[in-house]
């Protein structure tokens, strides 16, 4: 295992913290000037996020620790063969942009504040409180399972990043807690205005700090071309260009198993919500398609260069490549440790930011729906309060899960886009397909779920290379369509088609 060295002094814990302390700031700002005294703006900032805010924000929430760590670590295993990434980061866009443009129209309209005022919205019509009831928890276990994991994948995230760089002077799970607590206080003080705002100046951070360490590592070790030429020599394969059926079929489910899921998470469903309208998302399309594609190419680029400069590290200690590249530049290059610091704060505005996002997302979306079952009339003073503390909980909650991980961090994000995707046809076609109803939603996503979960119990988690999610997600679109034609009444098409605002 590749030996780390105590290459920050106590400027890096120093930076760290008045770096999180002004995104605490911007949560106490928020807090004093009584943004996030309403429901409506605690969890959607009143719907007056502009398109710059609301583009930053996005990117940084869709692009995590777990992408900085994670991402390129998974670079540096597969080299060249994980050029998927880049691909299945712009496939994004469009599957957001068909929500968007559906979604923002109808949740302003109808005044909806999370995703499942939507889906009760939109199936509605059905008097069978059971029917709607069981598509409401199943669609609600889907959204909260992706976004769930995607809170601890940060802290796995940040956990390694403050391993590394303290040379394990602050150990993995003390990372974690630190960085949990942290997470509570900003994304309490401000709620979703703050976490947004935080957001947007976290993106900015994640891109600077990205092209200095791209720097860092070609003004020391001669960059991508470098490592290029080693990599011929000593490992090949990380060069080569994706052969057989196999392989190919395995590029395309995990563009599809990423491009429909990420859009999907809570708290990116939240931020479109957010908007005043469409034209406001459309807007942010001027910048951030170059952003994405930049970022995930670099992050290739950087796990490429790890595996030429850092041979032979395991599978779980590939997962510290990036900060084990940065502190091994710190003893020969005066200025490594300012570039350094600078991604440091890039990873922890990577990681920070979407942890925000996805607790504030979880506790809106859970709370409401058991506010909604047990105390309908509740004042939304008590709906905050209550939001805070089940907010608390949900970070909590990850420590225990993220003490000692058992899987890399790209595994954890195919478990998780495999189950977050089978509540694809319930949102997404339903927004456009007016005769999907209440049965055909619900069998699908019994019938997708069951074969993607049965498929990877029994060791299958590819079938020639298609995820076992995607085969699953192939059946549920399948049975959603065919069950809603054969069951769709002109009534209940006409009531969808009013909710949807076709006429």
């Amino acid at each position: 295992m590749a030996e780390p060295q105590a290459a920050f002094g106590i400027e890096a814990p120093v930076v760290a913290i008045a770096f999180v302390a002004l995104l605490m700031l911007i949560g106490y700002y928020s807090w004093k000037r009584r943004v996030g005294a309403t429901v409506q703006d605690f969890f959607l900032a009143s719907r007056l996020l502009g398109y710059l805010v609301l583009g930053l924000s996005l990117y940084a929430a869709q692009y995590s620790g777990n992408s900085f760590i994670g991402y390129a670590a998974r670079g540096y295993r597969d080299g060249f063969l994980f050029l998927s990434y880049p691909t299945f980061m712009v496939t994004i866009l469009p599957f957001t942009i068909l929500i968007a443009a559906r979604l923002i129209p109808v949740s302003v309209t109808r005044n909806l504040t999370s995703p499942m005022d939507f889906v009760r919205a939109r199936f509605g019509y059905e008097k069978n409180g059971l029917l709607l009831g069981a598509v409401i928890v199943l669609t609600l276990v889907f959204l909260v399972w992706g976004t769930f994991v995607q809170f601890f994948e940060q802290a796995i995230a940040m956990g390694y990043l403050g391993e590394v760089v303290s040379a394990g002077i602050i150990p993995y799970m003390y990372m974690v807690v630190i960085f949990v607590v942290g997470v509570i206080v900003f994304t309490v003080l401000g709620g979703f205005r703050g976490a947004a705002l935080a957001n947007a100046i976290m993106g900015a951070m994640m891109l600077v700090g990205l092209i200095a360490t791209l720097g860092l590592i070609a003004r020391n070790f001669g960059g991508v071309e470098h490592a290029v030429t080693t990599l011929a020599t000593t490992k090949p394969s990380l060069i080569s260009v994706p052969g057989g059926i196999t392989r190919v079929t395995n590029w395309f489910s995990t563009i599809f198993l990423v491009g429909v899921g990420a859009p999907l998470y809570i708290h990116i469903l939240q931020h479109l919500m957010a908007a005043r309208s469409p034209a406001v998302y459309k807007r942010t399309l001027y910048f951030t398609p170059y952003f994405y594609i930049l970022t995930a190419t670099s992050l290739i680029l950087i796990g490429l260069c790890g595996a030429a400069i850092i041979p032979g590290l395991g599978k779980m200690e590939s997962e510290r490549v990036v900060p084990l590249l940065v502190v091994k530049t710190v003893p020969v290059d005066p200025l490594a440790k300012p570039l350094g610091l600078l991604w440091m704060l890039a990873v922890l505005s990577a990681t920070l930011s979407t942890a925000g996002t996805t607790v504030i997302a979880l506790s809106v979306t859970v709370l409401k729906e058991i506010f909604r079952t047990f105390r309908p009339t509740a004042s939304e003073r008590t709906i905050l309060l209550a939001s805070r503390v089940l907010l608390a909980l949900i970070a909590l909650l990850a420590i225990p899960i993220v003490i000692e991980p058992r899987a890399t961090i790209w595994r954890w994000t195919e478990i998780k886009f495999e189950g977050l995707i089978q509540a694809f046809p319930a949102v997404v076609l339903a927004l456009y397909i007016p005769w999907i109803n209440v049965k055909g939603a619900l069998s699908g996503m019994i019938v997708g779920a069951i074969i993607a979960l049965a498929l990877s119990l029994s060791g299958y988690v590819t079938i020639q290379g298609l995820h076992a999610g995607m085969v699953g997600l192939i059946a549920n679109i399948l049975v959603c369509l065919a069950v809603s034609r054969l069951t769709a009444k002109p009534d209940e098409v006409n009531y969808a088609k009013n909710v949807l605002g076709l006429g």
